[in-house]
Order: structure tokens, then C-alpha cells, then sequence
């Protein structure tokens, strides 16, 4: 896990490898679910079709779900907080490796 402090105006960002840090507002809240229209269950299949296969396969190496269900958690994710970003999703995973872990697929 990466850990760092990245200073923006009065805002304190504290990086590790949780997608909330990422995304957190200055009071440390952070929104949740903005868009339904943009929410997407088969996020291995965003991935492959934006060519972001070493991205898709970073992430099936390196960010495993608990349950085994790995891409039920990354649509989670991204349903929560990709969809309150100005991304598409295979933008938001590729920049959240390439903060959060020190060597990321290239």
C-alpha cells in the first residue's frame, strides 16, 4: 500500500489503497451513487473493450474482493464513486492504480 499526503488549497488528501480517499470533499464526506444512468455491473468487460487489459489484469491480481467476487466490488465502486467523477470507467480504475500502487501496469 502507496500512503502519501498531497496538499490541494485548504484541502488534505491522505492516499492509500481505498478508492473513498480518493474522492473524499475537504470536510472528509464524500458523495455517493450521483448518477444511475452511468452505473455499469461488468466492469472486466469496460475494461477489455477500452483496451485497458493491463489495467483489468493489475486489478485481478491486486484488487481482490473479500467475497471472491471481484468484479461485483469494482462495479460497486464505481457505481458509488466513479459516477460522481467526469470519467469513464476505464479512465477512473487506471487512475486510481496508478495513485495508489508504486509500480502500475504500463
Amino acid at each position: 500500500m502507496v500512503s502519501g499526503l498531497i496538499s490541494r488549497s485548504k484541502c488534505a488528501y491522505v492516499l492509500s489503497a481505498s478508492i473513498d480517499s480518493l474522492f473524499c470533499s475537504c470536510d472528509g464526506t464524500f458523495e455517493q451513487f450521483c448518477d444511475p444512468s452511468r452505473e455499469e455491473n461488468d466492469i472486466a468487460g469496460l475494461l477489455e473493450n477500452a483496451g485497458q487489459t493491463s489495467v483489468l489484469s493489475f486489478m485481478e491480481t491486486h484488487w481482490k474482493d473479500n467475497k471472491g467476487d471481484d468484479n461485483s466490488f469494482w462495479a460497486h465502486e464505481w457505481n458509488k464513486h466513479g459516477t460522481c467523477i467526469r470519467c469513464v470507467g476505464a479512465v477512473y480504475f487506471q487512475q486510481f492504480i496508478y495513485l495508489t500502487y508504486p509500480y502500475p501496469p504500463q
